[in-house]
């Protein structure tokens, strides 16, 4: 700013000193030919015409006379001028001004007289120089005062931006340091510096929460990977154990041996749903495919209460279930899902606690909420809402805990079918469920 101020201040100033100089040196030369056009008119007293016009205008001017190179002045100025200037430019004079720097500098006509003889009129320009000198110095003098108030200016305007600068170049070491405590200042400003530090500050905050997601997943994963290593080590510890006893020859009877085999089978199917679970999880980790498939959630519903409630006879059972509601999706995993719901009410309540399931449309999203009088979740856990891994008890055994899969196949699938899954503190004392899927009418809006 300062180099684009000086060049500008140079060239308008430059521009101005120039033009005042011509100016100054047109007056000159204005006078200079009236003093050579009142002698065209009087062709017999040329000389007192031209001493005349200096007279009357009060011109700093000298006349000299000139015979055979002999110089007479005719009249007095404040310079002088000792010798006269190169014949050439003498010559050129008749026509037109000339100038010369004899006696500090002159601008000078001549006249041709009768006789050979001739009239030198010059004026000083001497005054003109000085006063560019002037103003060149004062043009100087301007451009360093102007760069001085713009870079005291521009420091005091920017220094703010500058300091904001430094700041996040400090805060970006720390960041690159991984330093996680690190938290941007607020600014309400509407520069270009103060939105940026706005954004970085949100992008940090975004970075942040992605490092303890992943640091919780990561957590989550570690303690699966444990569960599922237990769940898949005991089916293999039994199996093994029962073909031990079988090749051992100790079995004292067909029903021990059968015993022995039926229990291997049982575990043989755990193992095979526990592999499936799995897969089922990764399939619904991929892209998700599209599916068109238009499904009756209320019949399927109606299915599973009626398995529920001959599976669950001391139950007390409240059902509200509204007709054909449908989504889109792949009707195998509906039918997972609600057979999760189900199957985690029966794991971890007891056998006689109420369940409420209530099904109904609001506008274009289905509700379910399922409700069981069982011992609920921690406080947390209505907080968090569900995660991958899930459990809803830290215990690894089998008949409490589970494999914390089956929280995992639940949002899952909610989320394969564009919906969303909370959990709140029921009525009924315990947990409450609510599955939220957009309906076909809105499933089609969005296709």
């Amino acid at each position: 700013m300062i180099v684009a101020t000086t060049l500008i201040s140079l060239l308008i100033g430059g521009y101005a000193v120039i033009a005042t100089k011509n100016s100054q040196l047109s007056i000159l030369d204005h006078n200079l030919n009236q003093i050579v056009l009142s002698t065209k008119g009087s062709s017999s007293d040329a000389i007192g015409a031209a001493l005349l016009a200096v007279h009357q205008n009060n011109l700093n001017a000298i006349v000299d006379f000139v015979n055979a190179g002999t110089i007479s002045q005719l009249s007095l100025a404040t310079f002088n001028v000792a010798t006269l200037p190169r014949k050439a430019l003498l010559s050129a004079s008749a026509s037109s001004v000339e100038s010369s720097t004899d006696g500090g500098g002159i601008r000078f006509r001549t006249v041709n007289l009768p006789g050979g003889d001739s009239l030198f009129i010059a004026m000083s320009s001497a005054e003109v120089k000085r006063s560019t000198h002037n103003l060149i110095l004062r043009l100087l003098l301007f451009t360093v005062v102007a760069d001085l108030l713009l870079g005291g200016t521009v420091r005091i305007i920017i220094r703010r931006d500058t300091k904001k600068i430094e700041e996040l170049i400090g805060l970006a070491n720390d960041i690159a340091d991984k330093n996680e405590d690190v938290a941007l200042p607020e600014t309400s400003g509407r520069s270009d510096v103060d939105q940026l530090s706005s954004a970085l500050g949100r992008m940090v905050g975004t970075l942040n929460e992605a490092v303890v997601l992943e640091r919780n997943i990561s957590q989550r994963m570690q303690q699966f990977l444990g569960d599922a290593s237990h769940e898949l080590r005991t089916p293999l510890t039994v199996i093994r154990g029962y073909t031990e006893l079988l090749r051992s020859e100790r079995v004292s009877s067909p029903e021990v041996e059968q015993r022995a085999l039926g229990r291997m089978s049982e575990e043989v199917q755990r193992m095979e749903r526990l592999i499936s679970d799995l897969l089922l999880l990764t399939e619904l980790g991929e892209q998700r495919a599209v599916h068109d498939e238009h499904i009756d959630v209320s019949s399927l519903l109606r299915v599973q209460l009626t398995d529920f409630r001959t599976l669950e006879p001391d139950r007390t059972i409240q059902s509200e279930v509204d007709q054909e509601m449908c989504v889109v999706g792949a009707r195998s995993r509906v039918e997972r899902l609600l057979q999760n719901l189900f199957s985690n009410i029966r794991r971890h309540t007891p056998a006689n606690a109420p369940v409420r399931v209530i099904l109904h449309e609001r506008g274009e999203v289905m509700e379910l909420w399922i409700e069981d009088g069982g011992p609920g979740l921690p406080v947390s856990a209505y907080t968090s809402g569900p995660q991958g891994f899930m459990r809803f008890d830290s215990s690894r055994s089998r008949e409490s805990g589970g494999s914390g899969l089956g929280m995992s196949i639940i949002a899952a699938v909610v989320k394969d079918l564009n919906g969303s899954v909370e959990f709140e503190p029921s009525s009924l004392g315990g947990l409450a469920v609510c599955v939220r899927l957009p309906t076909t009418a809105a499933a089609s809006i969005d296709q």
